[in-house]
């Protein structure tokens, strides 16, 4: 196989723009051009290209009533957690199955690991304390 050297020049479709109109009928009616020929079958003439049709009525989905976002509140407990580098005391807040310092930082309920990371933090759950509020 040989090519020709230089610039290669691939087709460009800049000049097509589409007209939304439904051209199957027509680009089935070329594809059996030769067979109709073969055959010598009776003339067809080449279909026009028609419009898609338009439902008479657009289809909408009945509007469910956006339920408000939960709020996130912020730290409500207060823990120490032992890391590699020593205690630290951390803010906690509670989901259904894990204590939460960070995105990154989680602590098991039951257990008191880290979970997601290769290291031994703990927190202890027996220094768990809830923070006061500032109303009361």
């Amino acid at each position: 196989m040989t090519t020709t050297p230089g610039k290669l020049e691939y087709p460009s479709d800049k000049g097509h723009i589409d007209d939304g109109k439904n051209y199957l009928d027509v680009i089935l009616w070329n594809m059996n051009v030769g067979p109709r020929a073969r055959t010598r079958a009776v003339f067809v003439p080449r279909p026009k290209a028609g419009n898609f049709s338009t439902p008479a009525q657009t289809a909408r989905q009945a509007s469910v009533a956006a339920a408000p976002a939960v709020k996130r509140k912020g730290k409500t407990h207060t823990g120490i957690a032992i890391r590699r580098n020593g205690e630290r005391q951390v803010k906690l807040h509670e989901t259904a199955t894990t204590w939460c310092a960070s995105p990154h930082e989680t602590y098991d309920k039951i257990t008191g690991q880290r979970i997601g990371a290769p290291g031994r933090c703990r927190l202890l759950l027996s220094s768990i304390t809830p923070i006061a509020k500032k109303g009361a």
